[in-house]
């Protein structure tokens, strides 16, 4: 049996300008999902990673620093019915 999980990651980073705070937060998040790709997702039939989807932030203010993208996942976790799980 497949469970699947839709699991949320918001990356928020501060930085001296928003140019430094986007980049600061792209590459925190791509981090994140190669560690996560390469941990769960290259192997079908076991826990994997389904798909995926980013929302990149979108400057609103000339003196924004802030910034806040996030990544949307949805995993499948396999259960086996015949073994219980603690």
């Amino acid at each position: 049996t497949d469970q699947q999980y839709d699991v949320m990651i918001f990356v928020t980073t501060r930085g001296t300008n928003y140019e430094n705070s986007y980049r600061l937060g792209a590459t925190i998040l791509g981090e994140v999902f190669d560690e996560l790709y390469t941990k769960t997702g290259l192997e079908h039939g076991v826990d994997s990673l389904l798909t995926y989807d980013v929302k990149f932030d979108t400057k609103v203010d000339d003196d924004e620093t802030v910034c806040i993208h996030v990544m949307t996942l949805t995993y499948m976790k396999k259960i086996r019915m015949f073994l219980r799980e603690a």
